[in-house]
C-alpha cells in the first residue's frame, strides 16, 4: 500500500517550477501521512507555507474545521495578492 502512496515516487524536482503560493496543513497526529513528508514539500516549493495542526489526524476537515478555513482564507489572501 505505501508504495502505491504518491508520495512514495520520484516528485521533488519538478515542484521547484511552481510559481504559485502554496500552503499545506497537516495534523500533527497523522500516522498515514505524517507531517514529516509536508516538511519536504515545504523545502521543494518555492513559495510554500506549512502548517502543522497538534490533536489533529487525517481528518482534518472535521477534526480542525476551524483551524483549516482560517489556513484557506490566509492562502487564499496570499493568492490575491500575486494576482
Amino acid at each position: 500500500m505505501r508504495a502505491r502512496y504518491a508520495l512514495s515516487r520520484p516528485y521533488l524536482a519538478g515542484l521547484g517550477r511552481c510559481a504559485a503560493p502554496v500552503s499545506i496543513v497537516c495534523g500533527r497526529d497523522d500516522h498515514w501521512v505524517g507531517y514529516e513528508d509536508a516538511a519536504r514539500l515545504l523545502r521543494a516549493l518555492p513559495d510554500a507555507e506549512l502548517e502543522v495542526v497538534a490533536g489533529c489526524g487525517s481528518l482534518l476537515p472535521l477534526e480542525q474545521p476551524a483551524r483549516l478555513r482560517a489556513a484557506v482564507a490566509t492562502w487564499l489572501g496570499r493568492a490575491l495578492k500575486r494576482s
